[in-house]
């Protein structure tokens, strides 16, 4: 119940009575309320049964205003729309179910892709929250150096959540035809998806750099691929993995991710990290004065890496990987911090990285869509 509804009803209660039984009336248990409602009005106001059902009907509707509770109730086999709006508060976003049959996939109970990226754009809870640890020997989880490409898959989709900062977003079970899916995690989710889960073995106590070390060492776990599409955990993927390699120029690059939309150079991201409090202000000065006589420290360019592609089997992005890592293990754990100078080390071989651009931004993508963090403490 909301606070205004809440406290209109103690006021109700309390109206006539001497204020140390108001006060107590006041500061009553609900189920106390609800008792001194009977004895003073000579029922409830509203029957217990539709009183609980509209209620959460009502929790139910401030995450979606779409649940159609006698359909939700059907598909999913319940007893009634009470216990489907419960079901779909309890269990609904966390397992991508859809809440009506517009948003339904062909399966008739998943919410079908386009209203999964709804979702995520309009800041929904969307995914599945990290459960207890993922124990070190948990059967179901790969161990990363034991991946094989056995079904000769073109594409490897890679993504880690350490720390249980994001939910564990939903992909269209179509894709997995054409690319494998891995989640590299310190958690355990109650849906998967397409999702593989895979033990990480690097651990630190910063959860990000536990999620840089698996995408900034891709080439070396993902070797029998010929692509890997790396996705942060906050972003959701819109359309199919070869649908994102079509939208790049696929077979004339090595590496693509965004251009950032905002900024341009090092000193002005780094001034960002500060304003953003995203990393301390110490180790931001260290980073960029270890790395200032960088003979690309200058360069105007900036990138926004929460997707990119990349060839692992090319011998330049494997010193790109190698470059990007050995600069941020020293220094900030924001990746944007190093790749500009990793990717020039990497162009100045021979052979040197062919890079490209994923179309347009993070926030205007039709092939991501960035969702929020959960909030902690």
């Amino acid at each position: 119940m909301g606070f205004v509804k809440s406290f209109k009803r103690r006021v109700a209660l309390a109206r006539g009575e001497k204020l140390p039984s108001a006060i107590t009336i006041f500061f009553a248990s609900k189920k106390k309320r609800r008792d001194l409602e009977v004895a003073k009005f000579g029922a409830l106001r509203q029957p217990a049964a539709a009183s609980a059902g509209t209620l959460t009907l009502s929790q139910a509707k401030s995450k979606s205003p779409y649940l159609d509770p006698e359909w939700y109730a059907a598909a999913h086999a319940l007893e009634g729309p009470v216990e489907a709006v419960r079901h779909y508060a309890k269990y609904g976003m966390s397992r991508a179910l859809a809440p009506c049959a517009a948003m339904a996939a062909p399966d008739g109970q998943a919410l079908a892709p386009w209203a999964a990226e709804y979702f995520v754009r309009i800041g929904a809870p969307l995914g599945a929250p990290g459960e207890k640890k993922l124990s070190p020997d948990e059967p179901s989880a790969l161990r990363p150096f034991s991946i094989r490409n056995t079904a000769r898959k073109r594409i490897a989709v890679v993504s880690a959540i350490f720390g249980g900062f994001d939910r564990l977003l939903p992909v269209d079970p179509a894709w997995a035809a054409e690319a494998d899916f891995y989640l590299f995690s310190d958690r355990r989710f109650e849906s998967y998806w397409s999702w593989q889960p895979v033990q990480p073995n690097y651990h630190n106590a910063d959860p990000r750099r536990s999620a840089r070390f698996v995408k900034l060492h891709l080439p070396i776990y993902f070797a029998g691929y010929e692509w890997v599409i790396w996705v942060d955990g906050s972003v959701l993927f819109c359309a199919s993995p070869a649908a994102v390699l079509g939208a790049i120029d696929a077979d004339n690059l090595d590496f693509a991710t965004f251009q950032h939309p905002d900024r341009k150079g090092l000193i002005a991201e780094a001034a960002a990290c500060i304003r953003f409090k995203k990393e301390e202000p110490m180790v931001l000065a260290e980073h960029l004065g270890r790395l200032q006589h960088h003979p690309a420290f200058r360069t105007g360019v900036l990138y926004e890496t929460m997707a990119m592609a990349l060839r692992p089997g090319a011998p330049a992005v494997r010193t790109l990987s190698n470059a990007w890592w050995r600069m941020m293990a020293q220094g900030s754990k924001r990746d944007q911090l190093s790749l500009p100078l990793a990717i020039a080390e990497a162009q100045g071989e021979a052979g040197g990285l062919r890079v490209g651009h994923l179309p347009d931004d993070i926030n205007r993508s039709t092939l991501f869509a960035r969702s929020t963090h959960i909030k902690r403490g």
